[in-house]
């Protein structure tokens, strides 16, 4: 009898453990799950912020009339640049505020785009359409 009773006795202690692990793996689930969210927030943070409908063009230069065969957007301006997308075609442009990167334009929203996450610099080239080491477009 002295034997279950010590048999008991340990076997309660082994479930002790592992109801201790087991509250310690939800506790660390729990805190994961608080950290995507986190991290989720930030991202559609971030996403609204870069893809905010971007502003009624204030002055520097009017939007020429290079269009498309409909003639309902357009994808130059006088300036060159990119300041705003509204009445712009979707793509991709000079922007006004840096020759390291470039404005998309994607149903009248503008999105901010780098042409470089390195080191390495490069340089938007709108006649290219492409980040490269020199630009024909954007003199620095």
């Amino acid at each position: 009898m002295k034997a279950q009773i010590d048999d008991n006795n340990e076997i309660n202690k082994t479930l002790g453990i592992v109801l201790d692990k087991f509250d310690a793996i939800k506790k660390s689930i729990e805190s994961m799950k608080s950290l995507v969210e986190e991290t989720n927030n930030n991202v559609k943070s971030r996403n609204d912020l870069t893809k905010q409908r971007s502003p009624v063009y204030s002055g520097g230069g009017s939007v020429s009339d290079s269009s498309d065969s409909g003639g309902q957007c357009k994808r130059t301006t006088n300036d060159g640049c990119v300041k705003d997308c509204r009445l712009m075609c979707n793509g991709d442009y000079q922007s006004c505020e840096t020759c390291e990167g470039y404005v998309s334009c994607n149903s009248e929203y503008l999105t901010k785009r780098k042409c470089s996450n390195t080191d390495i610099i490069l340089f938007w080239d709108d006649k290219l359409k492409a980040c490269e080491y020199r630009s024909s477009t954007c003199i620095v």
